[in-house]
């Protein structure tokens, strides 16, 4: 068997050093019983109605100035804290005295309450709202020399915000992160957070946003003359029954195009012809495929008349 000398002196230094550790330690939390202390105290607020948010700042700690001590002190799991108990607040303004009564000590804990630093906190209470609002995809650059934006969609075009109800209502529309086209010389598919700076407002679901930026050669306009109008009741007479339309194609497109190559319809199904004059809007549409970048701009004339043939 060893010596229990040896045991003794064997790693001495280490022995030595922790020795003190454990007296420094010791002396550190319990200490003289009568010397006043003071420690930060994390702040938890509970029973918080539903539908209900704080909107004013929250103190994350208060001074806790105390005298004694005892032989569970706090570094483990369990450590003293400052409760806050909504349960019966209301919304609107509060002033909430702090003392003892929040405090919530560990286990085995005796301590001596002196002041606790601030001794009342104000908070705003404020019940939360839900509303639909569109989605704005934020892009900024521009696309190489020669080439344009021919459009910017994205998905899904709405999300709903919830927050505090004079927060919520001031919200029009929510935009993404800012994506950059800068240089590309072709369409791009990007993903994109919601950029929602009020940390009160959430948006459902939080998941990102789709963003398609279509990206082609840059564009001339051209204006295509003598396009029919025709309306979905052969009873009908549209006035003028002619339109002429302004179309978008690439500075690349080497084909002609003619009246022949578009459709241009009225309906009279939500309109009332009892009135004496009815105008509408002549929808436009391609009369066969097109290839990618040709789009129409304009009508001219915007609107169109529409009367009955008289009975003869």
């Amino acid at each position: 068997m060893r010596d229990l000398k040896d045991v003794v002196l064997e790693n001495w230094g280490l022995k030595v050093i922790s020795l003190l550790l454990a007296v420094t330690l010791w002396f550190a939390v319990h200490g003289d019983p009568a010397t006043e202390k003071t420690i930060s105290v994390p702040v938890e607020t509970h029973n918080l109605r539903r539908n209900f948010v704080i909107t004013s700042e929250q103190p994350q700690s208060v001074q806790v100035t105390y005298r004694g001590g005892g032989p569970s002190v706090w570094f483990g799991e369990s450590v003293p804290v400052c409760v806050i108990d909504l349960s019966d607040a209301d919304e609107g303004e509060h002033i909430i005295p702090l003392g003892t009564e929040n405090l919530r000590l560990p286990r085995g804990l005796v301590l001596e309450v002196l002041a606790v630093h601030p001794a009342r906190v104000h908070l705003t209470l404020e019940k939360t709202a839900s509303k639909e609002v569109p989605i704005l995809a934020v892009v900024t650059g521009e696309p190489a020399a020669g080439f344009e934006v021919y459009e910017i969609a994205h998905s899904p075009p709405r999300t709903t915000i919830t927050g505090p109800w004079t927060r919520v209502e001031k919200v029009s529309e929510v935009m993404t992160e800012a994506l950059s086209i800068q240089g590309k010389r072709e369409s791009v598919h990007l993903l994109a957070n919601l950029n929602i700076k009020d940390s009160l407002i959430h948006s459902s679901p939080p998941s990102q946003v789709e963003v398609k930026v279509e990206i082609g050669a840059r564009r001339r306009r051209i204006t295509i003359h003598e396009v029919p109008v025709l309306p979905d009741d052969t009873s009908l007479i549209v006035t003028p029954s002619r339109v002429s339309i302004q179309v978008l194609v690439p500075e690349t497109f080497a084909g002609v195009l003619t009246a022949a190559d578009f459709n241009a319809t009225v309906s009279a199904r939500k309109v009332d012809l009892t009135l004496p004059v009815v105008k509408v809007r002549p929808d436009i549409s391609f009369a066969h495929p097109m290839q990618p970048g040709i789009k129409v701009e304009d009508v001219h004339p915007s609107l169109v008349t529409l009367h009955r043939m008289e009975k003869s």
